[in-house]
């Protein structure tokens, strides 16, 4: 009995010493360091483009991959052509609209096409129909069809083919020859109703179907939660029990924008007792990753979860000053977070079956 009544008051000690945490379960996570599954995943920059579900949808395919396989180590997988690739297979017709699951999807069943042949500076600094710098292709492809579209039918043909011509010198400075299509095939991509088709025409010569690489990985699938009409208390369940996994993956999460711009106080952009967006998240919405947790330093009973955002490694003029950021990645408070999130995607493996 002495035994235990030491033992039980070390246990009281033990509890005295350590930070107060308002919720159970705040252990370290760090995916980057070395052995986590987000070590070997780069950190990328979509700059303008309005795909971040496909650089988060890349991110999670590539961390599940890079943990299985041990194979193709220096491939990464283009977001680009993920998108593209995904969204055509949904029937869509731009790149900014689709799910981060989508893109998992795509790259298990289709293949990933690596990013080194797609040259993602093809999307980027292009000249448009204005003669000025746009952020990406897409701009010049939709000033062309405005411009198309108020020009007569004799003048159209002519007005094609010096804007492909202005698009293939520009491209041409960014690929080497034969990667990327002639003005010819450019002329014909200009007339295509859907931009994802133009896009897909530019990147199909460097990486057709054929070339897609897949491997040998255990099942998997992409769970995408809707946690819009969900109690706050679950979205900060669901969040952590991943996290608590032996070997944790990271976690695509949609929110909304103002969550990492926001500088005096953290939005609540989703009002879960409602089920419903509110106005603060009309602004933008958006998509990151999930790759870490720690206790806030400055305050032991709250908790803090890294996100990490593919707008490249800088931190200087994109993020709020609420939130520690390094190398592109913010650590946020998790009810803050919570509190701006309306979905959910993360790679699960199927249970086994249980023995009879």
């Amino acid at each position: 009995m002495i035994g235990s009544a030491r033992i039980a008051a070390a246990l009281v000690l033990v509890s005295a010493l350590a930070p107060a945490h308002a919720r159970a379960g705040c252990a370290a996570v760090d995916m980057d360091a070395k052995g986590g599954s987000m070590e070997r995943v780069p950190v990328l920059d979509q700059d303008a483009l309005n795909g971040c579900y496909a650089y988060a949808g890349t991110g999670l395919f590539m961390a599940y991959r890079l943990s299985k396989s041990k194979a193709d180590p220096e491939h990464v997988t283009s977001p680009i052509a993920a998108a593209i690739g995904s969204g055509l297979d949904k029937g869509k017709a731009f790149i900014g609209s689709g799910h981060a699951c989508d893109v998992v999807n795509y790259l298990k069943d289709k293949g990933s096409c690596d990013r080194r042949k797609v040259l993602e500076q093809i999307t980027h600094k292009c000249i448009a129909m204005d003669e000025t710098y746009h952020d990406v292709l897409l701009e010049a492809f939709g000033d062309y069809r405005k411009a198309a579209a108020g020009k007569a039918l004799g003048e159209k043909a002519g007005f094609r083919e010096a804007v492909a011509a202005r698009m293939a010198a520009c491209l041409r400075e960014m690929a080497p020859d034969g990667v990327l299509p002639g003005v010819l095939k450019i002329a014909d991509l200009l007339d295509q109703e859907k931009s994802l088709v133009f896009l897909q025409g530019l990147v199909a010569q460097a990486c057709p179907d054929s070339s897609l690489a897949k491997w040998n990985l255990p099942a998997f699938e992409c769970k995408n939660e809707n946690m819009t009409k969900r109690p706050l208390a679950d979205v900060l369940k669901t969040i952590h029990e991943r996290l608590d996994l032996p070997e944790p993956q990271p976690i695509a999460f949609s929110h909304c924008t103002m969550l990492l711009q926001e500088d005096d106080d953290a939005p609540k952009g989703v009002d879960h007792d409602a089920g419903a967006l509110t106005k603060l998240c009309d602004h933008s919405r958006h998509v990151a990753l999930i790759t870490g947790r720690r206790v806030d330093p400055d305050d032991p009973k709250r908790c803090q979860l890294r996100v990490r955002n593919e707008w490249g490694t800088d931190c200087e003029g994109y993020y709020s000053n609420l939130w520690d950021c390094k190398d592109g990645s913010l650590w946020i408070d998790d009810e803050a977070l919570a509190h701006n999130t309306y979905a959910l995607q993360y790679i699960v493996e199927p249970k086994p079956p249980e023995a009879k």
